[in-house]
């Protein structure tokens, strides 16, 4: 729609709002609206802080994963309070994905078969770009701490318990930031026209990171089958390579993302080219390796996938 530009004295100049839309959002004369200028664009808006959304959901006979699937949804969209009806024996799950996930959540009510959580810490937007940044750091830092594990593992060096668990609860950390991230895109529209860019970043620094866990679950699970410790397996030296390569490619996105420069993007593009050769090249000398090498496979993929993003948040 449009509308025509009244001047009132030397330097006001009005436009009227359209009926619909007062009536909508029940706009009355003295009422404060918020302006927000937006690259080209000047967005009014009722409140600079969007409404609680609320909703109420069944998670009875669901499997674990789909439950998993349907709150991290749910507190992504940007819910306030989400009142779960449950069976019994998934309680613990919801628990622990409130721990795990739903930061600044807490139960505000809960009876036998159904629970509500709901946010009791106010969302600054200010603080994006510092979990953002964060959640980078800490899968560089993974894809780092796994190559000492690994380097451990072939040397027969005894890696304890919670060395291990310390590089695994990177990835539960990177879940949370990037969920908090994406939180404050769909709720508060963060990154404006841009913010679509921004959530596939978000979207894929979090699958990355999630190969990272199964590069670790790999090395455990073969540790546990061949029923002799993961200090009696060894990891090809080509494959330990190819990862520190991987990690580095991974840290030269990094870098792309926050000092963007399309001569640079175009000498990123040669070393996937190096690295797929690699991998292509490599004989696996055991079972590990071939699970490593398919991991090292999808890795290298989903962190070129970063390109587009990156070029199109850049565009002007």
């Amino acid at each position: 729609m449009k509308r025509k530009v009244i001047q009132i004295a030397d330097k006001t100049f009005v436009v009227s709002l359209p009926t619909e839309w007062v009536k909508r959002f029940n706009i009355a004369k003295g009422d404060e609206l918020f302006l927000n200028n937006k690259d080209n664009d000047l967005v009014i808006s009722q409140d600079s802080t969007p409404s609680a959304k609320t909703i109420r959901i069944t998670i009875s006979g669901l499997e674990e994963r789909v439950v998993r699937w349907y709150l991290s949804a749910l507190h992504k969209a940007g819910y306030d309070e989400i009142e779960i009806v449950y069976e019994k024996n998934q309680l613990s799950l919801i628990y622990e994905l409130m721990k795990d996930l739903f930061t600044g959540f807490n139960t505000s009510a809960e009876t036998n078969s159904s629970i509500t959580l709901k946010s009791i810490s106010s969302e600054n937007k200010e603080d994006f770009n510092t979990a953002l940044r964060r959640a980078f750091r800490i899968t560089l830092l993974m894809g780092k701490e796994l190559i000492d594990y690994i380097m451990a593992i072939n040397s027969r060096r005894e890696v304890n318990n919670q060395t291990l668990n310390n590089i695994a609860e990177k990835e539960l950390l990177n879940n949370q930031l990037t969920n908090f991230c994406q939180r404050l895109i769909n709720k508060y529209k963060f990154g404006g026209d841009k913010g679509t860019f921004l959530y596939a970043i978000l979207w894929n620094l979090e699958k990355v990171c999630d190969n990272y866990k199964y590069i670790l679950n790999e090395l455990n699970s073969e540790g546990k089958r061949t029923q002799v410790g993961s200090q009696k397996i060894t990891i090809s030296k080509e494959i330990i390579e190819i990862l520190e390569e991987t990690n580095k490619y991974l840290e030269e996105y990094y870098e792309l993302f926050y000092s963007y420069n399309l001569e640079r993007l175009n000498k990123i593009n040669l070393k996937t080219k190096q690295i797929k050769e690699k991998l292509n090249q490599i004989k696996p000398e055991n079972q590990i390796d071939t699970k490593l090498l398919c991991r090292l496979s999808t890795l290298r993929v989903q962190i070129t996938d970063f390109s587009a993003s990156i070029i199109a948040l850049n565009q002007k």
